[in-house]
């Protein structure tokens, strides 16, 4: 399969990807709006665990890895994710009934799904959840479960069940959460509350997706393979676990994409004419400087590698650059030590299509465990109002009311040690118009048990959340502000080695 390339897909790594068992008839869906719906598994997939849009997306939910690998045939527009949560919780926030702090329909945390869905009624609801009801009897959490997904379904809703995933047998509880899965394997057919025309009526809007498989050491195992979850927790995958869980949703996705005749939108750039910015293509090459990354702190220049630490190399011509994050900028540039050696080489090279693409090399070590640190490769330009309808002179202009993505192939090497998250942004600002980026795959997570290590290569394309440019912005006179970036955040204390190549990083429009 390929994706907006020729080159290959090679996205799933090494993972197997279960999804839904055969002989199950795929639902037409009549739009691209998926949510998120379930417990603490779902309430990491974006940043604000307090309200149910979607936020910026994180790297390590397995919402990010389900998009990027479905080809964003989708849109994210609501996370119902809370944590501890309950089937029983569940079918109460279908309606927010009896919701502590809901007072109104619309209210916007995570409550209320059936009143309050972001962008007017997601046509896919993912679920996952079930854990929290512990060594609740299948009788009982069976009736549970039926009025969720038939709430959900009534609602408009097709709804891709997700049957569980490993608990580590905590408490003896692994029987029951096998039970759950296989009722989940086979629903609405294993219901015994139902008619057999409810089954019928009901089965026409489901897709079911193995996550238990993926996720398990062996198919009927309660405990999950070897680094899905991170060291000490029993419950919540991590990174690598995701990504596994993520890529099998994305089997469905793609099931559901393909039957509604949605393409993916992820299809990268073919030439500078295929940019809204110039410099998409990633030509030319200019030696990196303080001048094109960020000023030198009060410790002395280090962009250029002063004792071992900085930025080295070249970036493209177009405005690129490369800048080190407040934090590690600070550090790095205050007294430099054995502790604070962290490098990061920057080269022009070329994709395995041909493509002009940058190479980032971060090693070393810097800071201290826990502490985060970002390092982008960013573009940005100014313009004026009068030459917002012929962006980089080709036409291709923008005005109010378009929204506007940051695309990229991304390749990362197998293992990128110490790197908590990657992402891919754009933004559009002005002095009337201020903005905060959305991004995909976002960095913007903590904590030594969530990194990459141990993860399969990755070669995709990767699209940011959109950026709608809201009304007047075309029209006022001050000057604009785009920006796209593409970050690594890395984990502080640790041995950090990554490497990683992007090409073809252009900002287009309304996909």
């Amino acid at each position: 399969m390929t994706l907006g390339s020729t080159f290959a897909n090679t996205i799933g790594g090494s993972f197997s990807r279960p999804w839904i068992s055969g002989g199950e008839v795929i639902p037409t869906v009549a739009g691209r709006s998926i949510i998120v719906f379930g417990d603490s598994r779902t309430a990491n997939a974006t940043e604000n665990s307090t309200t149910a849009a979607a936020q910026r997306v994180t790297a390590r939910s397995y919402i990010a890895w389900a998009l990027a690998a479905s080809g964003y045939s989708f849109k994210l527009t609501g996370n119902y994710g809370i944590n501890t949560d309950t089937i029983d919780g569940c079918v109460t926030r279908l309606t927010g009934a009896g919701i502590s702090g809901g007072t109104a329909p619309g209210d916007p945390r995570r409550g209320w799904v059936n009143v309050y869905d972001p962008g007017n009624s997601a046509n896919v609801a993912v679920v996952l959840v079930g854990v929290n009801n512990t060594n609740e009897s299948m009788v009982t959490a069976a009736q549970k479960y039926d009025a969720l997904f038939m709430g959900l379904i009534d609602d408009g809703k097709v709804v891709v069940i997700c049957n569980e995933l490993p608990n580590s047998d905590q408490f003896g509880q692994g029987p029951f959460n096998i039970a759950r899965r296989d009722y989940l394997a086979g629903w609405p057919a294993t219901s015994s509350g139902m008619t057999a025309q409810q089954k019928a009526t009901y089965a026409a809007a489901v897709v079911k997706v193995d996550t238990y498989t993926a996720a398990a050491l062996t198919p009927n195992s309660y405990f999950p393979k070897a680094g899905y979850y991170p060291a000490g927790d029993l419950l919540h995958p991590g990174t690598v676990g995701n990504r596994a869980i993520g890529e099998a949703i994305a089997e469905a996705l793609k099931k559901l994409a393909a039957k509604a005749g949605f393409g993916v939108r992820n299809a990268l750039p073919a030439n500078a004419a295929d940019c809204l910015l110039t410099g998409g293509m990633l030509t030319g090459s200019t030696a990196i400087t303080a001048a094109n990354g960020e000023t030198a702190g009060a410790g002395g220049a280090n962009m250029n590698g002063v004792g071992g630490v900085g930025v080295t190399g070249a970036v493209p011509t177009g405005g690129w650059s490369v800048v080190r994050g407040g934090s590690l900028q600070t550090l790095l540039n205050g007294a430099q030590n054995s502790r604070h050696q962290l490098t990061c080489t920057v080269s022009k090279t070329t994709d395995s299509d041909g493509f002009d693409a940058v190479r980032l090399r971060v090693t070393g070590r810097v800071g201290t465990t826990a502490d985060r640190y970002s390092i982008s490769f960013r573009q940005e330009q100014y313009k004026s109002a009068a030459s917002l309808a012929n962006l980089n002179g080709l036409g291709g202009g923008v005005t109010d009311g378009d929204e506007l993505f940051s695309i990229a192939r991304v390749q990362f090497a197998a293992n990128p040690r110490g790197l908590l998250g990657t992402n891919v942004e754009v933004l559009a600002s002005s002095a009337t118009y201020p903005s905060t980026a959305f991004a995909s795959m976002s960095g913007s997570i903590s904590g030594s048990g969530l990194q990459y290590d141990g993860m399969p290569a990755f070669d995709a394309p990767v699209m940011s959340q959109g950026r709608v440019l809201p009304s007047g912005f075309a029209s006022t006179v001050e000057t604009k502000t785009f920006n796209q970036q593409f970050s690594l955040w890395i984990l502080g204390g640790v041995a950090v080695d990554v490497d990683v190549t992007i090409s073809r990083f252009g900002v287009v429009k309304n996909r």
